[in-house]
């Protein structure tokens, strides 16, 4: 398994029971990092105690972006948590069934629920607490998109009990690409000493342009410094410094719609 975030080297070797030939020229890639977002909504939905009915509160998701992982966490107290059943409904339809009529006369349900949680087991005093697995799995909305209406529904099958949908949220994951040091529309600069201590040059001779600014990233894509500079006569050289530990990092330096990006250690 890969490591996030990191720098892979490849070559092809061409083979066959008979020969070997001659390696190509080695490539590089470097893998994406998972970064996840809570959504979450705050706004009461009542459970009446007086009817059988199902009741709905929705998160709406503007960012549009493929799901890696989900987990869902839920506050409904409610008394009699066997008259309930919980049911998780993505934008495209999809539903997962989180919880369905645990736990006989006990009370409310406080849980997160995930692929990889523990089995539902009641307890006291909430009927079901902690990160639990849901009835369905969460992963038959992995690779879908985010975005759009997300629906918890609650189901209250019988009328003497009621509760309410205090609150509830997505935990929701997705896979940013490491910026892209490939990228080389600016032209060449020069970073020196290379590797340093966290202070350095950067240096662009023939700069066409008047302005630019410069950007340090870490491996994640996590800005650092920002830092805008004018070129004096066709040269752009400063110094600049950043409060970072050991390990590799990212120079971004662009000019309107042209950018290159060098790597550089930090020891």
């Amino acid at each position: 398994q890969l490591v996030e975030g990191t720098v892979y080297y490849w070559t092809v070797i061409p083979a066959n029971a008979a020969c070997e030939g001659q390696a190509s020229q080695t490539g590089e890639f470097t893998t994406g990092v998972t970064n996840c977002e809570v959504f979450a909504t705050n706004v009461p939905v009542e459970i009446p105690s007086d009817t059988s009915e199902t009741v709905a509160s929705q998160i709406v998701i503007a960012e549009n972006f493929q799901i890696t992982g989900i987990s869902v966490s839920v506050n409904i107290p409610h008394t009699w948590t066997a008259d309930i059943t919980g049911t998780l409904i993505s934008p495209d339809g999809t539903e997962v069934q989180l919880f369905s009529q645990e736990c006989g006369d006990s009370d409310d349900v406080v849980a997160t629920f995930t692929d990889s949680g523990s089995a539902q087991v009641c307890g006291s005093p909430i009927a079901l607490s902690g990160t639990l697995k849901p009835d369905s799995p969460l992963s038959a909305l992995l690779n879908t998109a985010a975005a759009g209406t997300w629906t918890l529904e609650v189901f209250d099958e019988f009328g003497q009990d009621g509760g309410s949908i205090d609150s509830w949220s997505l935990n929701l994951c997705k896979l940013n690409a490491v910026l892209d040091v490939a990228d080389q529309t600016l032209g060449t600069f020069s970073i020196f000493p290379n590797p340093n201590s966290g202070s350095f040059t950067l240096r662009l001779d023939q700069a066409a342009a008047l302005q630019y600014t410069a950007k340090v990233f870490d491996i994640r894509g996590r800005l650092l410094l920002e830092r805008d500079f004018n070129a004096v006569g066709g040269l752009l050289q400063e110094q600049l410094t950043i409060d970072a530990s050991s390990g590799m990092y990212l120079l971004e330096v662009q000019t309107g719609n042209s950018r290159s990006v060098k790597k550089f250690i930090v020891r």
